[in-house]
């Protein structure tokens, strides 16, 4: 039931107010005064004020910024006798939602409140849900950072040391303890702690079986207490000083092995107390400092805590999807936060090194621009501009590690990293507005003839965005990843590479397309970087040297139709040789980066180890 405050100077109007509200179920408190207004206003509880303009000492007008700074959620609908547009435009101008002129019917009353409450039911649950999602995103990357330390830390006091913290940040605690089993003389110590003493870290030793972490090591069941004084099985440590609040969490660090010790978590700020929710969570951060104890079968664990980090993520989108269902068509709002939040959750992803820093927003850019060229619709360029921004999200279910390897994955690391476009259309499922951008993040790595992932479709089966969006990634990763492998290639060369592309997995159309952009367009997006990887001018051409030819200085590109692309099999560097210079019978030429001397033949030319581009 919602509380209705009226303000004004007359006593009629106060009670008429009051027995018309009354009638309809509302809470009614009435002031003659802002003054008194005020005092009922900062005690709390109010939905809306009804506040009349023309009032002695301070008028309504007057009053509104009083409220609008005591609580910006409350309502105020203004009433007035003496009613004008320009006193209306002020009113709504100091944040009144409503204006209604003396004397009203009772529906104009009704209408005017009922529409308040509502609007103030949706924006509070708005907030509520907005709280809840950036809540989940912070839970969810720390787990995400909690499980990169995992693979990347050898040391083991560094890793539990992170754990302690991160459980004390996420779950808003002040005491975290990890207890360890020492094996020879069957007792636990605090080997990882917050929020204790250090003499207590030091001293403590306890035996397995005994206490609270005891009992948990020997049983090897996880401990959710809401009240220690009712538990008659530890109510007897209740004075504990370890235990000033009466609820608490303690769980195992459970391996194939056996237990190995004891997360214990005490002391809630807010005071409130532990619920399985809480539980599940330290539960998720136990079985990850079980693993980095253990330190084996780490991609088998690496791959499941990814599906548990996915499935997490699905879950508090499906959620807030459903919830949001009707609140979305009365607050647009809703939606730019939906993307705002996904696009932190990516852009954290990316700036993991800095070859994919910003990659996501470069190959929107780029993607724009080559759907301008093929003439797409405004909805299917909007759809491309989300895609594009979202289409590398699933990764944030694939580690670090696996990333970076592309060269040295497994096949089931492989299979792992080819999942990645079904995780992150999987993740946006569930927001109803994103279903017309799901299939392009999902068939981004395809290709025309069947060779992309991760459903080999082909040609036509894939959606013209997703193939525009694969030329402008396609782009980006040649231009700025292969640099991190030490290749440098200019925006010329890529775009050969793109053509010769073109045969095969990628789109002709969407490339062709992208080779009539203007080049400048397109070397404004990597300022600095294509100019760095330009050739620069050629010299003058040298009598080639017999037996064994120098490889000749890169030229300008107006010069690229008189030279061959070389790259050595040995260093996989690239650098260009004049046609002229290489005789019918061919010749053998030593590469200016690691000066392997290698052989080369004329354009047309058969030899496996070298690779010709003009």
């Amino acid at each position: 039931m919602e509380t209705i405050l009226v303000v004004d100077d007359e006593l009629f109007m106060r009670r008429l107010c009051d027995d018309m509200l009354s009638l309809r179920g509302f809470k009614v408190l009435t002031a003659e005064n802002a003054k008194e207004g005020l005092a009922k206003l900062e005690k709390g509880g109010i939905d809306v004020i009804i506040l009349d303009i023309m009032m002695p000492d301070l008028t309504g007008i007057e009053f509104l910024p009083v409220i609008r700074k005591t609580d910006p959620t409350v309502f105020v609908i203004m009433i007035t006798a003496y009613a004008s547009l320009e006193t209306a435009i002020e009113a709504l101008k100091k944040g009144a939602y409503d204006y209604i002129r003396k004397p009203f019917r009772p529906h104009e009353l009704y209408h005017s409140v009922d529409k308040a409450i509502g609007r103030r039911r949706i924006e509070l649950e708005n907030k509520r849900l907005m709280l809840d999602l950036q809540a989940k995103v912070k839970e969810l990357s720390t787990l995400n950072r909690v499980g990169k330390y995992i693979h990347s830390l050898l040391e083991i006091h560094p890793l539990l040391d992170k754990i302690v913290l991160s459980i004390a940040a996420v779950m808003g605690v002040e005491i975290v303890s990890i207890m360890l089993v020492e094996k020879d003389t069957n007792e636990m110590t605090i080997r990882a702690a917050t929020g204790l003493s250090e003499e207590i870290v030091r001293t403590t030793r306890q035996k397995v079986g005994t206490g609270i972490a005891g009992w948990v090591v020997e049983k090897g069941e996880s401990l959710l207490i809401n009240d220690i004084e009712k538990d008659t099985r530890f109510n007897k440590l209740a004075s504990d000083a370890k235990y000033k609040t009466k609820s608490l969490l303690s769980v195992p660090l459970v391996s194939k092995g056996g237990v190995l010790g004891v997360i214990n978590v005490n002391r809630k700020t807010s005071g409130e107390t532990f619920t399985e929710n809480d539980l599940q969570l330290l539960t998720t951060f136990s079985s990850q400092a079980a693993a980095a104890l253990e330190n084996a079968e780490l991609s088998g664990r690496v791959e499941n805590f990814s599906a548990e980090l996915e499935a997490k993520v699905r879950q508090a989108t499906a959620e807030l999807g459903r919830k949001n269902s009707d609140l979305d068509r009365a607050n647009a709002d809703l939606r730019e936060h939906y993307l705002n939040t996904l696009r932190s959750m990516v852009a954290t992803l990316e700036a993991r090194d800095e070859y994919t820093r910003n990659h996501s927003e470069r190959v929107t850019r780029l993607a724009t621009l080559i759907a301008k060229e093929l003439g797409f619709s405004d909805q299917q360029m909007r759809a491309l501009q989300v895609a594009g921004t979202l289409h590398d999200l699933g990764k944030i279910g694939v580690p670090g590690e696996i990333l970076k390897s592309a060269n040295t994955q497994s096949p089931e690391q492989r299979r792992l990293m080819e999942s990645y476009p079904e995780i992150g259309a999987r993740i946006v499922e569930a927001i109803p507005f994103l279903q017309g951008v799901r299939e392009i993040i999902s068939q981004h790595q395809e290709r025309n003839d069947g060779s992309g992932y991760p459903r080999k479709l082909k040609g036509e089966a894939i959606r013209p965005e997703a193939r525009v969006l694969a030329v402008a990634d396609t782009y980006d990763a040649l231009i700025c990843r292969r640099r991190e492998r030490g290749t440098v290639f200019g925006h010329q060369e890529v775009v050969a590479e793109l053509k010769r592309m073109a045969a095969a997995g990628l789109d002709p159309e969407a490339v062709a397309a992208f080779c009539r952009l203007d080049q400048a367009a397109v070397k404004a997006l990597y300022p600095g970087l294509l100019a760095a990887s330009e050739p620069p001018a050629a010299a003058p051409a040298p009598t080639p040297p017999r037996p064994e030819m120098a490889a000749a200085p890169a030229p300008r590109p107006s010069e690229s139709q008189d030279t061959v692309l070389c790259r050595c099999p040995k260093c996989q560097g690239a650098f260009r040789v004049r046609t002229a210079a290489i005789p019918a019978g061919g010749a053998r030429i030593r590469c200016p980066r690691c000066k392997e001397v290698i052989p080369v033949r004329p354009p047309g030319g058969s030899d496996s180890r070298i690779a010709f581009v003009t």
